[in-house]
């Protein structure tokens, strides 16, 4: 072989070397951007799931204040008719009252 010869092997030798490195470096970078936007993606997601929950939970809570004041109200008006049946039945219980303690005082 001749020096040129040996000088372009070593001029190959060297360019394919360096252009390995430059692939390895582009590789590497493309790895990090692909982790840093899978990290920016995970937290995104992240937020999303998030955000969802909250609404989920708030909508949650207006049914449940909603059910809640509705049993509520008809717990309310369950009371009032029971306390209307027995003021409208308190004159006939007050009479019946009257009439055991006045039978009794008379059998004794």
């Amino acid at each position: 072989m001749t020096i040129e010869q040996l000088n372009a092997i070593t001029e190959s030798e060297a360019l394919a070397e360096e252009i390995r490195k430059e692939a390895k470096a582009a590789a590497k970078a493309k790895r990090e951007a692909a982790e840093k936007e899978a990290a920016a993606n995970v937290e995104a997601a992240r937020q999303a799931a998030a955000q969802e929950y909250r609404k989920a939970m708030e909508e949650a809570e207006v049914k449940a204040q909603a059910e809640f004041q509705r049993i509520l109200n008809e717990s309310q008006e369950n009371s009032r008719s029971i306390e209307t049946r027995g003021r409208s039945r308190m004159p006939q219980a007050v009479g019946r009252v009257k009439e055991r303690i006045v039978n009794s005082s008379v059998n004794r």
